[in-house]
């Protein structure tokens, strides 16, 4: 067979190129942006062909595993290529460990080398005649962090939920309620002194049944991907619906060497630039602004302790669009005081005195 093999750069649809930042742990592909969307032709897609991402940047540090997440149709097969060692000029395959793939095509994938190094990555899409349109939302190099309480004397609190669930004053879909599955390890017992706003730079759903199936695809990626939880407290998608993650009291897994005390709120999709078909939401603001609330009223978690992820850790999250509202929703958690105003009083007629009486003296 004759491959057909052409270059993904010419068929992402991007605006503008914006580079991730070592923060991030996402692999830069240069002259692109994520998500990085392909779309085939009805032609293009009922033939065979290759197509290849251009080669990315050379990571800053080492790694031996890749996480990629997206949306893929069962006509394609993905492959992550790193140059070769042995053979200069010349691509080897990256062993593919687990992957999943839901049937709303939402997948995830870790490809792991034999050793940590800091090799350069392109990717393949091979179409099998069938696929017309593959998303990658994200390519991330893990690198295992110590856990925040490993360099501490006192072993970490185990969590454990008190006798009645929290009240929320919010309507919000509990864990149970979207039916999360059991956390592989225990959790943390943690006080919240402070909150951080992400976004989950993944899909944008379309209403509340989407939103469900999407924080169950986090949940499976956080736990089969990167071995934790998920790792948000609170999810809110486009339409405004909060969705619970791990409980609150919690540590969370959300902002690296930063997670202590500090409560994760992520919204659903990718934030980084404007989009007429993904925007910002009232109903988003609206939600964040209720958890806020919530935080500040019954853990004193002040105004100026609620940040976006970018202001704690180098990354692009919480995306630069929904980033530039963060004045709003702080105005919105704590409205600032009415300034006090005062009003002139129009002065009344000139006071009118009698003169004062003559002294008499008599001799």
């Amino acid at each position: 067979m004759n491959e057909k093999i052409t270059n993904l750069a010419a068929l992402i649809l991007v605006s503008a190129a914006v580079s991730a930042t070592a923060g991030d742990g996402l692999l830069n592909f240069p002259g692109t942006e994520y998500p990085l969307t392909l779309q085939f032709s009805a032609q293009r897609a009922q033939e065979e062909g290759v197509f290849e991402t251009p080669l990315s940047a050379a990571p800053e540090e080492a790694y031996n595993t890749l996480l990629i997440q997206g949306k893929m149709p069962a006509g394609l097969v993905l492959e992550v290529l790193v140059k070769s060692q042995a053979r200069p000029g010349d691509f080897e395959s990256v062993p593919l460990v687990a992957s999943k793939r839901f049937r709303s095509d939402r997948f995830w994938a870790k490809y792991r080398l034999e050793r940590r190094a800091r090799h350069q990555v392109k990717l393949r899409a091979v179409n099998r005649g069938s696929g017309n349109r593959l998303v990658i939302y994200e390519v991330k190099l893990v690198k295992k962090e110590e856990p925040e309480w490993s360099d501490k004397t006192a072993p970490p609190e185990i969590y454990v939920p008190g006798p009645e669930p929290l009240k929320f004053p919010f309507k919000i879909t509990l864990r149970e309620d979207w039916h999360a599955a059991a956390p592989g390890h225990a959790f943390i017992a943690d006080t919240p002194r402070l909150a951080t706003l992400h976004h989950t730079a993944g899909n944008y759903p379309a209403d509340y049944k989407e939103a469900a199936e999407e924080i169950g695809f986090i949940q499976d990626y956080h736990q089969s991907g990167e071995d934790i939880d998920i790792g948000y407290h609170f999810l809110i998608s486009p339409q405004g619906d909060i969705f619970e993650g791990r409980p609150l009291g919690t540590l969370g897994a959300h902002s690296s060497k930063r997670n202590t005390g500090n409560v994760g709120i992520s919204v659903m999709g990718n934030y980084q630039k404007e989009s007429a078909a993904r925007p910002v939401t009232p109903e988003a603001l609206a939600a964040i602004a209720a958890i806020g609330k919530y935080l500040r009223e019954n853990y004193a978690v002040s105004i100026s302790s609620f940040y976006g992820h970018r202001d704690i850790n180098q990354t692009l999250c919480p995306g630069a669009v929904l980033y530039s509202k963060m004045p709003e929703i702080k105005n919105l958690i704590s409205p600032p005081a009415a300034p006090v105003t005062w009003t002139p009083v129009a002065p009344g007629p000139t006071p009118f005195f009698l003169p004062a009486p003559a002294e008499i003296h008599f001799n």
